[in-house]
């Protein structure tokens, strides 16, 4: 039946206490009978049973039951052929003594219920314990146990029976009774019993395999082993005792034993069907078939002899069970209910909070995942976020632009829109709204909401004149109006914390963020149909923006200044001109951008009105010379010679009646100078002056209050008042004098939306005909030095010399801070033809700083994006990762704890039977038991919470991003986890052997 050939197993292989514990073993089983493996405590008798029970495994040689190698599926091996008693029985505590028999047909892929209720209580019959069948092994005694074990070990009728010092734990009368079970059963069986104890061998066993240092020493086959007979406390033989009968019609008394010193006095009712006795002696047990207490016929010497013949257990009730399967002893249901039961009942306080940190940890990572959902929205719009068909190309000179410039428009090149920009490529121009609001939506707000963005690159309104129209306007744009591509509003939707902002139709109207160069904002005033993330601008505006962002380069509109210039003419204004040798005059021809313009006039910025009419050749009388000539005018008489103190005090009455006759003689071109003060700054007054002609504004760079109260009081009595006579007419006039903060109240908001009108120069600047200043805008060339910023920064570079089919020529190698960082915006209706044009035209030319592309193509701006997107990936990533790491911890130890104490109990499920897979079966239900009411609580809450967030704030959109797919993909990650994790200890406990487990290995 078993077939042991040249069998060798080491513990502690390799290390100094090396135990060669089988050496060189080889035997062979007979189909039945009773085989004792013998030997003295550690010579190796239980680690041979166990490896041929499939308990442990060995290091070479071939162990073969019934022909199979065990090694092959050890656990079905096991369950079809063996039945293994244990010392300590290793009954299942929390199963009664039925499941506990019945565990082992499951273990066969038994599942008829009633087949298993038929062999279970056969089995029971079998052993005397049928009348058990209910109760849990911990009510039993020891004797009572091992039965229940025995019954366990036959109820599937298996051919091998393994006994491993089964009686070890019990006393004598119990040993007998068991080794006399055993004995009966080997009548059929192959019982192979592992003991050391000598009187058992001698009594019981058919052969004895003596073992010693893991070597058989000796083997030896008995023909006398019938057994031994132990007198039974319990038992009561009748005929050792001295018999009294007494007997009527109706009863047969028969009395055992010495006669009672008192009668006995025995009543007996029959009545209603039913017999009742009643006794006077309080010390009576009645013996029934629970009572431990056994009447026997006949003497214990007359039964001792007669026990050979007449013990025997009958199994035509359990005929032998053929197993195709490793039958599954753990359900669904089971595992819910002891996962349930082992990690929610009797807790210790820490384990609680373990458990508590589980739903912690699991809130706080939708909370990171939220936040770390809007890189995943970052990516999924990666590729709306640039332009596909935009190109940069490096241009420092003007040869270069030239030769882009002639390939503009053709099919070849593929390039329909060429427009300079001095912005690192590393990504497309950002448009930023203003934040809206009700009470001042037609004014612009200075300050930008970061969220309300997104990314556009800026094109001439022609650019739009092909796509269609979905909402607004595009022709006819005004100077402070855009139009915008659908994918732009998209993304601004998208974007957008305001309710009331849901449409394209709600985005009409909205400001933009001032844009450089153009001193405004820009509302609104279309979006047209196009997948391209574009602005279209009117060209003015466009080339303000040009202009703006071209550092070193100051020419502006004249038009835009209130000035009159033609075609090729410009006037010059001078901010700073204290060194007026290095400015062009008037007529002069100078270059700007490389083209010709002739100076129609030069404007010197005036620093006082005196300063002013002192440039402008303008005489006017001092005070003294004034006031002296009126003296002279009235009083011929009166000589300065000839009475000084006369003539001083009329002097004093001269000036303090005609001062603002004065003022008017003296200030009559005080328009004419605001008028050129008005260019070169933005002060309101100045404007209110020359716009809007408020008579306060002017007079307020003339002689101030005073002066205003005399022109008022000279337009109702037609005279001025005196000096003195001002002092008492200012409470009079106040309402009048308060007229300039009134047209600060009238005129701030168009002020304000006009502010580019008045922009600021704080250089020199070249105003120019607009039609002039929109071509300048995309032009580099010559251009005369006092047209440029004083503080241009130069860098010294190594030559780039290109080759000589190479057209533009190679750029300078000392370039400013300007040349550094200008660059050409291509836009393309063929970007294959385009990168291929700009790499064979422009391909050497390289930039010297080793971070800058000359060529920048639309990949390489997607590149620059991932690495922004990537980084904050990267760095999210990680924090949820530690994040996950510490609720892995968490899982692990809380699982490790379960499992330590439950160690013993899985050591008997594997030594009974049970596969690795049903018991991890289990432990991943118990798992996800566990994750569902820690883990799963703390998700699920956490999730409502951010998705009603979500949906009641549009402004948590910027910061949290928790799709459902994300949310699931979550859910998932928490239980992939924490069933990988969680499995972690058991995992690694199945990598043990049976015997290694009940061993109570420390995992």
């Amino acid at each position: 039946m078993i077939d042991i050939r040249g069998l060798h197993k080491f513990f502690h292989r390799g290390q100094q206490n090396e135990i060669h514990v089988i050496d060189d073993v080889t035997l062979h089983f007979p189909e039945k009978g009773m085989v004792a493996i013998f030997g003295k405590s550690g010579c190796g008798k239980t680690t041979l049973l166990n490896v041929i029970g499939g308990l442990d495994t060995y290091l070479s040689g071939s162990l073969l039951v019934d022909g199979q190698e065990i090694g092959t599926d050890t656990d079905m091996i096991r369950n079809a052929y063996m039945g293994y008693i244990f010392q300590n029985y290793n009954l299942i505590a929390s199963d009664t003594c039925f499941d506990n028999v019945a565990n082992a047909l499951r273990l066969c892929g038994v599942v008829d219920e009633a087949i298993i209720e038929s062999r279970v209580m056969a089995a029971l019959s079998s052993v005397g314990m049928e009348m058990y069948r209910n109760r849990t092994p911990d009510t039993l005694s020891g004797g009572q146990q091992q039965r229940i074990a025995i019954a366990r070990a036959i109820v599937k009728n298996p051919r091998i029976i393994l006994a491993d010092e089964p009686t070890g734990n019990l006393d004598e009368a119990n040993t007998v009774m068991i080794m006399d079970l055993l004995k009966a059963i080997s009548q059929d069986h192959l019982v192979l019993l592992v003991t050391h104890e000598a009187n058992l061998v001698d009594y019981y066993c058919d052969s004895v395999i003596e073992l010693s240092d893991g070597k058989v020493v000796g083997i030896q086959n008995k023909t006398d082993a019938t057994g031994y007979v132990a007198r039974d406390k319990n038992d009561i033989y009748l005929g050792e005792l001295q018999k009294h009968t007494q007997s009527d019609t109706h009863i047969d008394l028969t009395y055992y034993g010495e006669l009672p010193p008192q009668p006995i006095h025995l009543t007996v009712v029959s009545y209603g069907g039913h017999t009742y006795l009643k006794i006077n002696s309080d010390k009576v047990q009645i013996i029934d078939e629970s009572s431990e207490v056994t009447l026997r016929e006949g003497t214990f010497e007359a039964h001792a002899q007669n026990k050979s013949q007449t013990k025997h257990i009958d199994m035509l009730a359990l005929p032998p069970i053929k197993a195709t399967k490793c039958g599954k002893l753990f359900t669904l249901a089971s595992a819910i209910k002891s996962g349930y039961t082992a990690n929610f009942t009797k807790q210790k306080k820490s384990k609680k909070m373990l458990k508590a940190c589980l739903g912690l940890f699991a809130a706080v990572l939708v909370a990171m995942s939220a936040t770390f959902g809007t890189v995943f929205r970052d990516m999924k719009t990666l590729s709306d976020a640039y332009n596909h068909n935009v190109f940069y190309l490096w241009t420092p000179t003007a040869d270069i632009l030239s030769t882009l410039k002639e390939g503009m428009n053709k099919a070849e090149t593929g390039i329909d829109f060429i427009s300079l920009t001095e912005m690192s490529p590393t990504q497309d121009e950002k448009t930023s709204l203003i934040s809206p609001s009700f009470e001042t939506f037609s004014s612009p707000l200075y300050y930008i909401d970061e969220s309300f963005q997104t990314n556009a690159v800026y094109f001439d309104i022609d650019m739009a004149k092909d796509k269609t129209l979905v909402v607004g306007k595009k022709d006819n744009l005004a100077t402070n109006e855009m139009v915008i591509s659908t994918q732009v509003a998209d993304a601004l939707l998208e974007g957008a914390t305001y309710d009331y902002i849901t449409t394209y139709q709600d985005l009409l109207g909205i400001f933009s963020h001032p844009i450089i160069g153009a001193g405004r904002g820009i509302y609104i005033a279309g979006v047209v149909e196009t997948d391209e993330p574009a602005v279209y601008l009117h060209p003015f505006t466009l080339a303000q923006k040009r202009m703006g962002g071209l550092a070193g380069l100051d020419v502006d509109s004249a038009e835009r200044f209130g000035q009159e210039v033609a075609k090729g003419e410009t006037i010059f204004l001078v901010y700073d001109h204290s060194s007026e040798a290095d400015y062009p005059k008037a007529g002069e021809t100078i270059m700007l951008q490389g083209e010709s313009f002739t100076v129609k006039k030069v404007v010197f910025r005036p620093k006082s009105y005196s300063d002013w009419l002192a440039t402008q050749g303008i005489e006017k009388m001092d005070t003294v010379t004034y006031f002296e000539a009126k003296l002279a005018e009235e009083q011929p008489e009166l000589s300065k010679e000839n009475d000084k103190m006369a003539y001083e005090a009329a002097l004093v009455d001269i000036k303090n009646r005609y001062i603002f006759d004065y003022y008017d003689v003296y200030y009559d071109q005080i328009e004419a100078f605001l008028s050129d003060f008005a260019l070169f700054g933005t002060d309101f007054d100045v404007w209110l002056a020359t716009e809007k002609k408020v008579l306060a504004a002017i007079i307020n760079y003339c002689g101030g209050d005073a002066y205003y109260i005399a022109l008022q009081y000279k337009e109702e009595h037609g005279t001025y008042p005196t000096l003195d006579e001002i002092e008492g007419l200012a409470h009079e006039y106040e309402s009048v004098i308060d007229g300039l903060n009134r047209a600060y109240e009238r005129y701030g908001e168009e002020y304000h939306n006009n502010v580019s009108y008045m922009a600021a120069t704080y250089v020199n600047v070249y105003l120019v005909h607009e039609s002039d200043y929109i071509a300048l805008s995309n032009c580099l060339g010559e251009t005369h030095p006092s047209a440029a910023h004083e503080d241009q920064y130069y860098y010294e570079t190594e030559p780039m010399p290109l080759a000589e089919d190479v057209k533009p020529s190679a750029p300078p190698t000392s370039m400013t801070y300007s040349q550094l960082y200008r660059y050409t915006i291509i836009h393309s209706n063929n970007p294959d033809a385009t990168k291929a044009y700009l790499s064979a035209t422009f391909g050497q030319l390289t930039h010297p700083f080793s971070d800058h592309k000359a060529i920048v193509t639309p990949s390489d701006v997607r590149e620059s994006l991932m690495t922004v997107t990537e980084t904050d990936l990267v760095s999210k990533a990680i924090t949820i990762v530690v994040l996950l790491v510490l609720m892995g911890m968490c899982m692990y130890f809380i699982m490790r704890a379960t499992l330590l104490s439950r160690i013993k109990g899985i050591g008997i499920y594997r030594a009974i039977g049970v596969s690795k897979r049903n018991l991890l079966f289990r432990f991943a239900v118990e798992n996800l038991v566990l994750t569902t009411l820690t883990v799963f609580v703390g998700f699920l809450l956490t999730s409502i919470f951010t998705r009603l967030c979500l949906s009641m704030s549009p402004l948590m959109t910027q910061i949290f991003y928790y799709p459902i797919w994300l949310c699931l993909c979550d859910l998932v990650l928490l239980y992939a986890m924490s069933l990988l994790i969680g499995l972690l200890p058991v995992f690694k406990l199945l990598r043990k052997t049976p015997s290694e487990i009940m061993a109570k290995y420390d995992i």
